[in-house]
C-alpha cells in the first residue's frame, strides 16, 4: 500500500493577532429596553429583546398566555451611563 503525499502543509494563524472592538456600544437598556419573564417548568426564563416585533414574535412561537408572562421596561443599572 502506497503512503499518501501531503502536497499542502497545514497553515495556522498568528498566536498574537488583536480583533477590534466597538466598545462605542449603547448602554444594555438602551439597546434591549423591554424585558420578559415567566416560568418553564421549575426555572424562571427572562428574555430581553430590541423591539415588541421581537417580543410578539417570541410569545407567539412559545404559545405564552398573557397570565404566564410579566412584561417590563428594562432598568437602568446602578452605576451605568
Amino acid at each position: 500500500m502506497r503512503k499518501r503525499k501531503n502536497s499542502t502543509p497545514k497553515v495556522r494563524p498568528p498566536a498574537n493577532t488583536i480583533e477590534k472592538v466597538d466598545l462605542n456600544l449603547p448602554p444594555f437598556h438602551e439597546a434591549f429596553p423591554i424585558k420578559l419573564s415567566h416560568k418553564e417548568g421549575k426555572e424562571e426564563k427572562i428574555c430581553y429583546f430590541m423591539c415588541k416585533e421581537h417580543l410578539q414574535s417570541y410569545v407567539t412561537r412559545y404559545k405564552l398566555k398573557k397570565n404566564q408572562v410579566k412584561i417590563e421596561i428594562t432598568q437602568p443599572k446602578i452605576g451605568e451611563n
